[in-house]
């Protein structure tokens, strides 16, 4: 796996746009009036707000010879709206931009302190979360860090944020895909086979995959991953998405046996088991080691029997 130094995050907002969402907060204003308020170029205001209209808040009307920005009534921008209008004291622009986006949505989702210090440098962590935590918008609950109360208002934006934000990527790349699972900014998207998608960060995984390698599985479908910080997919991300695609389905648990089997000596275990804690699988894919070793299914997780996977391995010629 090869991650990104520079991943594009679609979701996250620049200061401009949060400095332009603060003005419309206080009235519809027209593009040419948030210029000069701002102190922005015209092709400034006019990218960011462009950017805006992607993210599904605002729109522009045209009103007689000028032309006017208003918040869209997407549930997310209505959120948001309320958010800057109660807490008006609070330097947004400086707390939900960049760095300070990410840190902050990563909490609303939960993840743990220790995953939390990994989403960008230690120094960069440190700054933005003194700062979010100065302004009462973090605390410290025991060994995790959660949005303070008060702002339930910003958990809500950003949970519904996150689902528009899938949904438009998910629309824009097929209007006939089938979303399998996603968390914060990834997804595992299932289309029909002739519906190819070529845009960035999609990346063709699990049984789409599974044909370079020597196992052919015919289907009606492709799936693919979305992920803004991977530039490639390695062996171990195919198994695991292989293993969304329907958990406990014992025909995609057989395959994703047959591909741990013939490159056991590949992958890495410690890698696998790492991302399959993101997916909540870390126990099923512990399960598929002890399988090929003990040559029999543990008794609590649901697997092939050994005679079943025998007869599948032989097919594929992996034994």
């Amino acid at each position: 796996m090869k991650s990104m130094k520079n991943p594009y995050e679609p979701d996250v907002f620049n200061r401009t746009e949060l400095e332009i969402l603060k003005q419309v907060v206080m009235s519809n204003i027209s593009v040419s009036e948030l210029g000069k308020r701002l102190g922005k170029s015209h092709n400034t205001i006019s990218n960011a707000l462009y950017k805006l209209r992607e993210k599904g808040l605002v729109n522009t009307k045209r009103n007689g010879v000028s032309k006017r920005v208003e918040f869209d009534n997407a549930k997310h921008a209505i959120l948001i709206r309320s958010l800057l209008n109660r807490y008006a004291y609070i330097p947004w622009e400086n707390l939900l931009t960049f760095s300070s986006f990410t840190i902050l949505k990563n909490i609303v989702h939960g993840v743990k302190e220790g995953k939390l210090k990994q989403v960008k440098s230690k120094t960069t962590f440190w700054r933005h979360l003194r700062n979010l935590m100065a302004h009462g918008v973090v605390n410290l609950e025991g060994e995790n860090y959660k949005i303070n109360a008060r702002f339930d208002t910003l958990i809500d934006f950003f949970k519904e944020y996150n689902t528009y934000m899938i949904q438009r990527l998910v629309r824009e790349a097929s209007d006939k895909a089938s979303i399998l699972w996603n968390n914060l900014s990834e997804f595992l998207i299932r289309v029909p086979y002739q519906d190819k998608i070529r845009k960035s960060a999609f990346h063709l995984t699990a049984i789409s995959a599974f044909a370079k390698y020597g196992i052919d599985v015919i289907s009606d479908f492709d799936y693919y991953f979305y992920s803004s910080r991977k530039r490639e997919l390695s062996k171990e991300d195919y198994v695991l998405h292989m293993l969304l695609i329907e958990k406990g389905n014992v025909i995609y648990l057989t395959y994703a046996l047959l591909f741990i089997s013939k490159f056991r000596q590949e992958l890495s275990k410690s890698y696998l088991l790492e991302e399959a804690q993101m997916f909540g699988l870390e126990k099923q894919v512990n399960a598929m080691f002890l399988f090929l070793a003990r040559k029999r299914p543990p008794a609590d997780v649901v697997l092939p029997s050994w005679a079943e996977f025998k007869q599948k391995a032989e097919q594929y010629n992996v034994m």
